[in-house]
């Protein structure tokens, strides 16, 4: 059985994976402690893994991030569940996304993304969203949580 890696999120240990994952409180009554394959395991049964870029407004404070449930994560930053680097700059403007089919892949392409220069990282958001709108205005309740 391979190793299982700890998460390298700051500030998630105080929260219970339900608030983190979002899951629903059937789920919620089994201990992820006591499950240790569960965080590699579940990851593949989620349907919107990506790489996501939040932005504070326009040409503002950039934050990159990577996710197995994105409509969940984007609710949080929004709702600021987690506090951190996007609660203390207000990013909260989703304004890009990429979505892959495993989340190695998608950490990979995180980490390439965050060692890229600023004006390549506006570079790809102008390209897909010149106005910078938040891309996630219209998910549903149901569909982020």
């Amino acid at each position: 059985m391979g190793r299982v890696a700890k998460s390298r999120f700051i500030g998630f240990a105080a929260l219970p994976c339900s608030v983190i994952l979002g899951r629903s409180a059937a789920q919620r009554s089994v201990d992820p402690r006591t499950q240790p394959a569960l965080s590699l395991l579940a990851v593949s049964r989620y349907d919107f893994i990506a790489v996501y870029i939040l932005a504070s407004g326009r040409n503002g404070t950039l934050y990159i991030g990577v996710t197995s449930e994105l409509p969940v994560r984007i609710r949080q930053h929004k709702l600021e569940v987690i506090e951190g680097f996007t609660q203390r700059y207000g990013c909260k403007r989703l304004v890009w996304f990429e979505r892959h089919a495993s989340m190695a892949e998608a950490i990979r392409r995180e980490r390439v993304l965050k060692h890229w220069l600023r004006k390549w990282k506006l570079a790809l958001i102008e390209a897909e969203n010149p106005e910078w709108r938040d891309l996630s205005d219209g998910w549903s309740v149901e569909h982020a949580m």
